[in-house]
């Protein structure tokens, strides 16, 4: 699949190009190894399809705090890196506010130490797919939703705006069918979460 470089989706339609909470990097500036995810060379078929489904790039705070915290988990999954030393990195290219990198930290965190939990939990629910076989993407998409869900469960007017987040981020860095099975997914575990309760 053809990449399309970050100047043509900056003037794409619907893409918002605040400049606040801009988180590309100058093309002179090193590039991740995922760039794909944080400096915006996305495939042409995500353009195409974020532009015909009217969304918009990750723009608000907490949307670019969580391609952030993929782009770490993405790259811990594919090169057993030290997430701390991928969140330094990260905060090197970004310049990221001193808060906001504590909030990115704290998830990486969360999330590291219960992965185990984590992954058993999508198990359970993706019971068609073993953990290993899910996209890396898609599996730390899963991984953030849950924790995050868990934190706002007692809140029922923000969990659905947050599944349509987390779906989002499948539709635009996921496969063809990501947004679907990422929203099947937590709302079953949102089903499951309030029988228990």
């Amino acid at each position: 699949m053809t990449s399309i470089s970050q100047k043509i989706i900056k003037n794409a339609p619907n893409h918002s190009t605040n400049v606040k909470n801009k988180i590309f990097i100058d093309s002179d500036q090193k590039k991740d190894v995922l760039n794909v995810m944080v400096e915006g060379d996305f495939d042409e078929y995500s353009v195409i399809q974020v532009n015909e489904k009217k969304l918009q790039f990750p723009s608000d705070k907490n949307q670019i705090n969580r391609v952030i915290i993929l782009q770490s988990l993405f790259e811990i999954d594919l090169n057993r890196n030290d997430y701390e030393k991928v969140i330094q990195r990260i905060s090197n290219n970004h310049n990221l506010e001193s808060e906001t990198l504590s909030d990115i930290l704290n998830y990486l965190k969360k999330i590291m130490g219960n992965l185990k939990t984590l992954d058993m939990k999508i198990q359970t629910l993706a019971t068609e797919f073993p953990t290993f076989q899910i996209a890396v993407i898609d599996r730390n998409i899963l991984r953030l939703g849950l924790i995050e869900i868990v934190e706002i469960f007692n809140d029922s007017t923000k969990i659905n705006s947050l599944i349509e987040e987390f779906s989002k981020l499948g539709f635009i860095f996921g496969g063809e069918n990501s947004d679907r099975f990422i929203k099947g997914v937590l709302k079953s575990f949102i089903k499951e979460k309030s029988k228990s309760q």
